[in-house]
């Protein structure tokens, strides 16, 4: 697409004689200009489209795009208006739209969300109690939208309810040290009336009244009385004492105030995430919708392989790596995951919506040369044929959906029971009207960690005054009950989650493939579990064991130390952990959407394929008059080789290159006789068709000279092969195939073609690899393995295979030749019939095809 520079634009900058003749606005230039508003369209908008779990992954902070945008945003705006650009002008939408969005777009982050002390010696109910009126005020402020749109928000009843156990577990932790206070008032009192009583029992006062009987006597008498009255009121505070010391301890007080706290805090993170982001997602909803349609009419128009849409996939990863900037890089498989599923999710979504559309473009000549009765019989009768390929989708998405319903029942412990922490793995379904479990999973996580805290905190308190075997003792029981909290394997907690054993996935005659999908799913579950759980293990054993070194025979403030060591592991453990969940559940939906994409891209061509089978069937007794089958080409465009003759011919033993072809870039596995060959690495990565050609033994190609300007090249074949050299004239385009490849003149352009085109897709492949020559003709050598025949020399061409096609100019056109009951068309592969005397084709008649038809396509479904 060419954008003219706007006149106006000339005018005004007359100074700039050279801003007129550069921009010449192209696909670069459109792509600078829409790039800062577009690049945030591919991130999320894109997730529903293919049916993925509609979350947002990553948070976006669109406030410095704002700013970064306004300048290309007002020169596309000017450039559109005085161009009449509709492209600029419909992708210039979502930017204006973006100034009217919330700051930001995706997911909350946890360093952003409320953060509320749960330790009692910061906890405070009060404060808390304003938060929760804080997040009341947030719910009311959406007002009736809120309970329009989903996700539903829950109440902050239950909240106000954690709260109340919260301050009500403080206010025991208050009593229980009360207690250890009044206890210790206690037994010092104790203490001072026994040495009172004993200093009464010696009767030293006594004794110096010795001289005067009576007085001696009455002393002894009143020290009596007063032993007894002490020994009544320590009898008294003894049993004052031992209640105090049967109440609850602040050692075992103080776990649970953690946990109820923690508790607290998680359901309120919970909520408040939820109203912020459902906040900001219908706050952004008019950008997303129209950054949507945006992204897809510009999928249209520039094409997949555009520069337009490479500056946008750039633009997604740095949006992804900025967005997850604060908390990336510290574990790469999560922090690729994160950062790179919104550039799959839009390259997904860019390869279905430009495969729609290709089909369209290239199948539209159907409609001009065939009569229209002909085309929608054919439509109705493809349409039935080709029902297996939907009802199999469908199959493959139920199945989908029952694996991931199972789970849930399994996670909410709906269906079975869930192991011996059930009763203390608080994860349960926090909004029945839509799907919750990541968000759900994340919290009963961090319940989980903050648990774990409050006991090792409890267990820490035991190596206070201790030695350093009760300080070892301490280490040991904090790693216990993090073992017992968290299992090493996710089945520990949730027994219905136990991978099934292959064997039992297999029986005499059958096999059970949900046991297998099941086995899949639960061992990618359980190592998507071991991950984060074995890091926090080894991270936290390593604090201990510092903390373990420091302490010596006998140390006062070991369980300090051991205290402040297992303070905040919960908090860096969650916050990794909600990381690599959220991956996990990303890993999944990324499988699901390659898998939906892949299928789609199947189930079209073979929709394609059918259509180009039936379209082409012989008259039936339906139609009264004979329907004549035109000659359509394999290629996306129309002819356009000269009319001229080619020279193709067939060597059985040696062929000689012409010196005007030569030099020649060749496969390593043939050598020519005396000549220069060196294998040319770089220029061999460096093009086209990597994969086709590591396939072929082709990656890496050698460049062949001659030793001197009098000297040919020459090739000598095998026993029973021969090669086939295409002389390519000037202006010509030659397709060939990858596996007959021998060597191609080194001034010949190798190019790759991709059609949908119904002709083209007989042969197994949508890419189709072409070379064509500039002012200057080459040679183009393939060898085949048995005898070759040319369609251009026959006045009644054979008809053969498509798949052993060897090479064949751009406009050669083919019928295709269908089976004589079109129900075949499953079983039997198609035929193509070349055009007489026009259709340059060379065909290996010795080469193997395959044995069914379009049921390849079908078994490619049913694949894992």
């Amino acid at each position: 697409m060419g954008v003219a520079v706007p006149s106006l634009l000339l005018k005004t900058n007359r100074g700039l004689p050279a801003l007129a003749t550069d921009l010449r606005w192209g696909y670069w230039s459109v792509a600078l200009l829409i790039a800062p508003a577009a690049a945030i369209a591919v991130l999320y908008p894109m997730s529903w489209i293919l049916g993925a779990v509609p979350f947002f992954t990553t948070f976006v902070d669109i406030g410095w795009l704002k700013i970064v945008a306004i300048v290309p945003l007002l020169a596309g705006a000017f450039i559109a208006q005085a161009n009449r650009s509709w492209l600029l002008a419909v992708m210039l939408i979502p930017g204006l739209l973006l100034s009217l969005t919330p700051e930001h777009i995706g997911t909350v982050r946890r360093a952003d969300l409320t953060q509320i002390p749960y330790y009692p010696e910061a906890y405070d109910p009060a404060v808390f109690a304003e938060k929760i009126d804080e997040l009341d005020q947030m719910v009311a402020h959406g007002g009736w939208i809120f309970s329009v749109f989903p996700p539903h928000v829950p109440t902050t009843e239950k909240l106000r309810g954690l709260n109340a156990t919260a301050a009500e577990a403080k206010t025991l932790l208050a009593a229980a040290t009360d207690a250890v206070a009044s206890a210790a008032r206690v037994e010092t009192q104790i203490a001072e009336l026994n040495a009172r009583n004993d200093a009464l029992t010696v009767g030293a006062e006594c004794l110096r009244q010795a001289s005067l009987v009576f007085r001696f006597f009455a002393c002894i008498q009143k020290n009596q009385q007063s032993i007894s009255a002490n020994r009544a009121q320590i009898q008294a505070l003894q049993q004052q004492l031992a209640n105090l010391r049967a109440a609850p301890t602040p050692e075992s007080r103080y776990p649970i105030v953690v946990s109820a706290a923690a508790n607290a805090k998680v359901e309120f993170q919970v909520m408040e995430r939820q109203t912020r982001e459902k906040s900001a997602f219908i706050g952004a909803f008019p950008y997303l919708f129209a950054s949507s349609l945006a992204f897809a009419i510009l999928i249209y128009r520039a094409g997949f392989r555009s520069s337009t849409l490479a500056v946008l996939l750039l633009s997604t990863i740095a949006i992804g790596v900025f967005s997850n900037r604060p908390i990336s890089f510290d574990d790469h498989i999560v922090d690729g995951i994160l950062v790179l599923y919104p550039v799959f999710i839009c390259t997904a979504s860019a390869f279905v919506l430009r495969f729609l559309y290709r089909s369209y473009l290239d199948n539209r000549i159907i409609g001009k040369r065939f009569p229209r009765e002909r085309v929608l019989n054919s439509l109705l009768i493809t349409t039935l044929l080709w029902l297996p390929f939907p009802l199999v989708v469908a199959g493959v998405v139920v199945f989908n959906q029952w694996i991931y319903t199972e789970l849930s029942d399994i996670v909410y412990c709906k269906s079975l029971p869930c192991g011996i922490e059930q009763s203390s793995f608080p994860i349960y379904d926090s909004d029945p009207t839509r799907d919750t479990l990541r968000d759900d999973v994340n919290a009963g996580i961090a319940r989980q960690f903050a648990r774990f805290e409050a006991e090792a905190l409890s267990n820490a308190e035991a190596a206070r005054g201790g030695t350093q075997e009760v300080v070892n003792a301490a280490k040991a029981k904090i790693m216990e009950t993090y073992n017992r909290i968290l299992p090493p394997n996710i089945y520990d907690i949730f027994p219905a989650l136990r991978p099934p054993r292959l064997s039992d996935c297999f029986g005499f005659i059958w096999v059970d493939f949900p046991c297998i999908g099941k086995k899949i799913v639960y061992e990618k579950l359980n190592d998507a579990y071991r991950g984060p759980r074995n890091r926090g293990h080894d991270r936290l054993q390593g604090k201990i064991n510092e903390i373990g070194e420091q302490v010596k025979d006998v140390v006062e403030n070991a369980a300090d130390s051991l205290k402040a060591g297992v303070k905040g592991q919960s908090e860096a453990a969650a916050a990794y952990t909600t990381k690599a969940v959220d991956a996990t559940f990303l890993g999944f939906n990324v499988l699901s959407v390659g898998q939906m994409a892949i299928m789609l891209a199947v189930v079209m061509r073979a929709f394609l394929l059918a259509f180009g089978r039936v379209v082409y069937r012989p008259p039936g007794p339906v139609f009264k008059k004979r329907v004549v089958t035109p000659y359509l080409t394999f290629g996306h465009s129309d002819p356009v080789s000269p009319d001229c003759d080619e020279t193709v011919t067939e060597e059985k033993k040696k062929y000689k290159v012409s010196f005007g072809h030569t030099p020649l870039i060749a496969k390593r596995a043939y050598s020519a006789a005396d000549a220069k060959q060196s294998t040319v690495m770089w220029k061999s990565l460096t093009t086209r068709w990597h994969l086709r050609r590591l396939r072929n033994r082709c990656l890496f190609l050698k460049r062949v000279e001659a030793m001197s300007s009098s000297k040919r090249l020459s090739f000598s074949s095998g026993v029973g092969r021969s090669y086939v050299a295409w002389t390519i004239r000037p202006g010509a385009k030659v397709y060939f195939d990858w596996g007959k490849f021998v060597a191609m003149s080194e001034h010949l352009d190798l190019g790759k073609e991709i059609t949908l085109r119904i002709g083209g897709l007989t042969l197994g492949t949508t890419m189709h690899a072409s070379l064509s020559a500039g002012s200057r003709e080459g040679i183009l050598i393939l060898e085949s393995g048995g005898n070759v025949t040319f369609s251009h020399d026959q006045a009644n061409p054979d008809v053969d295979s498509p798949f052993r096609l060897m090479a064949w100019r751009d406009d050669a056109a083919f019928k295709i030749v269908s089976p004589i009951h079109i129900t075949n068309l499953y079983l039997d592969g198609p035929s193509i019939d070349p055009r007489p005397r026009a259709a340059y084709v060379a065909l290996d008649t010795g080469r193997e095809i395959p044995s069914f038809g379009i049921l390849r396509e079908l078994c490619m479904l049913l694949r894992p």
